[in-house]
Parts: structure tokens; C-alpha cells; sequence
């Protein structure tokens, strides 16, 4: 990954937010939805599309909403969606990092203690001999997805982008500001944010 190349005001960047803006003049896409807002309209059956991960997969389930999990719609393109994963890290200040990597070593890293994360919440597990047994079309649909995606950016400058990407989205979604100037504010912001973090 490249630092210096935002892209949040490329050409593709400003046609992205120029599409929402566009979606939610239409009504395609409500304003006062927010992520909460939208698990709790999906869940009673009121929302027709709602973008999540298999995270959300127990409280749809328990709604009993009929529903079916499909690739990120991508437009003329494939959608690409960031791909993180989750994972056990131990403090090197811990008073007790033996007991620590015991327990991950002989309780996580096993066929039993990746089962039971998996029970706990549904997910396309890291750990092979699981992910290769289970059978589950809502995780295989997603695997979809997570095969056009890319991994999460680990550089340092990523801490930069999240609240102004994140603003800028939110402006446009609720018609506070253009489009084309939302990305080229948002990407004057994170790049002011990224140079300040290298000059400390």
C-alpha cells in the first residue's frame, strides 16, 4: 500500500460519493439511517439490503427475517471491500504471559477451541480443519466477497483516514455538503494528518 496515493479525491473517489449522493435523492438511501438504526429495520423486516459481515449473522438469524447473504454490489466494477481478520495477542507486560500462551496454545489453537469460537459467532474461521468442514451457504457467500477483497491496510497511516473518510461519507449521505468537495476536504485532511504523524 502506497501512503501518498489517498484516492479518496481521485476521479473514482469523488464518482463514489457522486453516487451516493445520488442514491439518496432518489430515496434509494435514507439519510437518518445509520448502522444501528438499519440492524434494527433488517431484523423487523422493514429494510430491504443491508451491508454487514458475518458478525451480524446470530441477531438476523434470531429475528427470523427471511433473508439471503450476497456479494457487495459493485456497480460496473467488482466490489473490492477491506478484509479484516481476528485474532489473540498477548501483552508483553502481562504478569502472567506463560499462563497466557498455555492457555491459547492448548485451549485456542485446537480443533475443540476453534469450534466453539465458531459457535459463539459464525465466521469463515482461519483455522483449516474447521474452515474446510463447514458447510454453511451465508459463510460460502461471503467468502464471495472476501475473495474480491483486500486485506486491511497495517501501515500507521490508515489511523488517518477512518474519521475523515468516515465524515466525508456522512456529509454527503445527508446532504450537508457537495460531493466533490467532501473528498477533497477529506483527503487534504488525512493527508495533513499523515504528514504532522511523520514530521513527531
Amino acid at each position: 500500500y502506497n501512503a501518498e496515493d489517498i484516492g479518496i479525491d481521485s476521479e473514482g473517489g469523488i464518482a463514489f460519493l457522486q453516487d451516493l449522493s445520488e442514491l439518496v435523492a432518489a430515496d434509494v438511501l435514507n439519510a437518518s439511517v445509520d448502522y444501528g438504526a438499519g440492524e434494527n429495520l433488517f431484523h423487523e423486516g422493514k429494510l430491504a439490503m443491508w451491508i454487514t459481515g458475518p458478525w451480524a449473522l446470530n441477531g438476523i438469524r434470531a429475528s427470523e427475517v427471511p433473508y439471503a447473504v450476497m456479494p457487495i454490489p459493485g456497480g460496473e466494477d467488482v466490489a473490492s471491500p477491506f478484509v479484516g481478520a481476528q485474532g489473540f495477542m498477548i501483552n508483553a507486560f502481562s504478569k502472567n504471559t506463560l499462563l497466557a500462551q498455555a492457555f491459547l496454545a492448548d485451549f485456542i489453537a485446537t480443533d475443540e477451541g476453534a469450534q466453539l469460537l465458531y459457535d459463539a459467532v459464525p465466521g469463515i474461521s482461519a483455522w483449516n480443519a474447521l474452515g474446510e468442514a463447514i458447510d454453511d451457504e451465508d459463510l460460502i457467500q461471503f467468502r464471495l466477497s472476501v475473495a474480491n477483497g483486500d486485506p486491511m491496510p497495517a501501515i500507521p497511516a490508515m489511523n488517518a483516514v477512518w474519521t475523515a473518510w468516515g465524515n466525508a461519507i456522512t456529509l454527503v449521505y445527508q446532504g450537508q455538503v457537495d460531493p466533490e468537495a467532501a473528498a477533497i476536504e477529506a483527503a487534504t485532511a488525512i493527508r495533513e494528518e499523515i504528514l504532522g504523524s511523520d514530521s513527531e
